[in-house]
């Protein structure tokens, strides 16, 4: 038991976790067999099987050597059941595991395959062919998840360099810029009257120029922190989050006859100062743009998506857009609307896309033009709410 028998030149290592020696000879011999054939099996004409009888054994392997393959009966002197499948993906989360049961089981087979099982065969079943391609599936798909998962983090590397390489030209450029603000603001105010009239108006570009660059550059940074900094999750009281924004924004404004409807008691998990800026750039872009609405009516609540998952909304009785342009209100400083109807910069709504989708989640918007708009956002599974 634990000698590797070798079939042909070892290339394919096959680790079988089996109680049972006469099965454990039946797949020996198969294997043997199998070197023989070519096409769909050719992958195994060159393996190596290595055989042990409890997990506790092949626990202790895994935990040295490395191998393509896991087959594992799942009733074994010292594990049952799917206690098998979890202990296995523990240990060697990046090695497939195919299951070789007695059980036809389907429900057994489907949750073992829910929890990480690349498939799930019956023993019966293991000289009609279906255990080499199983074998052969297992390998080349989990493969290509590690391709996959490799070239996803080499992606999200090279982001991240983009995106700190970026952060600091727009941090490095704010001193100078400011320079060149400050002075044309002195020359503006102390100097205007040595200037010809096409002079003042060539420097009030110049200051106008370098205020909304600086606004620009401010506005990227809090694009870039919101993909920066690390989630602190806990119970967020987002009802509470709401009605503060709802009461900042009144104050600024006292002169604005605005309904508010804010539902109670909603509560998520997330990063509080996070979603706390979700808010903010939401329920203001409804303030903004219920700027010509008398009463305007800004709304807050939960409600379920087209899945019957839960999801928050923020709905407003404003300008609206249209629909066609719905996917390029998340794209940084992209705006449907002119800076003449409704200022800003166009990097609210992508700062809100990167933080909830941060928090596993989705945002998404409905409007038509002049009939108000509704914005949503889910932050993951359903265990991410609280609402009454």
């Amino acid at each position: 038991m634990g000698n590797p028998v070798a079939v042909g030149k070892a290339f394919l290592t096959i680790l079988l976790l089996e109680d049972n020696p006469a099965f454990a000879d039946l797949l020996r011999e198969w294997l043997v067999d199998a070197a023989l054939l070519q096409g769909p099996l050719t992958l195994l004409s060159r393996s190596q099987l290595l055989w042990e009888q409890r997990l506790e054994t092949v626990l202790a392997r895994l935990r040295k050597e490395r191998f393509d393959v896991i087959l594992a009966d799942l009733n074994l002197p010292d594990s049952s059941g799917l206690g098998t499948v979890d202990a296995l993906l523990d240990a060697a989360p990046q090695t497939p595991l195919v299951v070789l049961s007695g059980l036809d089981d389907e429900l057994l087979a489907i949750e073992a395959v829910r929890r990480g099982a690349q498939d799930y065969l019956l023993k019966k079943d293991v000289e009609s062919g279906l255990l080499g391609r199983a074998i052969r599936y297992a390998v080349e798909r989990n493969k290509a998840e590690v391709m996959v998962e490799r070239q996803a983090h080499q992606l999200a590397a090279a982001n991240r360099e983009l995106e700190s390489f970026a952060y600091s030209i727009a941090h490095d450029l704010r001193a100078p810029l400011g320079n060149i603000r400050g002075f044309a603001r002195i020359l503006m105010e102390d100097h205007a009257d040595e200037l010809s009239p096409a002079g003042r108006t060539h420097l009030k570009w110049l200051l106008d120029s370098a205020i909304q660059m600086e606004t620009r550059i401010a506005d990227y940074l809090k694009l870039s922190r919101s993909a920066r900094g690390k989630l602190q999750r806990q119970l967020v009281d987002l009802s509470a989050q709401a009605v503060a924004v709802a009461h900042d924004l009144g104050q600024q404004h006292p002169d604005r006859r605005v309904e508010w409807v804010i539902e109670p008691g909603l509560q998520a998990m997330g990063d509080p100062g996070f979603l706390a800026v979700v808010l903010e750039n939401l329920l203001g872009n409804a303030w903004k743009f219920t700027a010509q609405r008398d009463p305007a009516r800004i709304a807050f609540g939960v409600t379920v998506d087209r899945e019957g998952k839960p999801c928050f909304f923020v709905r407003d009785n404003g300008a609206g857009f249209d629909p066609e342009g719905a996917d390029d209100l998340f794209v940084p400083f992209l705006r449907l609307h002119s800076q003449e109807e409704f200022p800003g910069t166009g990097i609210g709504l992508a700062t809100v896309q990167r933080i909830i989708q941060r928090h596993g989640g989705a945002v998404w918007a409905e409007s038509q033009p002049d009939q108000g708009a509704t914005f949503f956002f889910s932050l993951g599974s359903r265990r991410a709410y609280t609402v009454p």
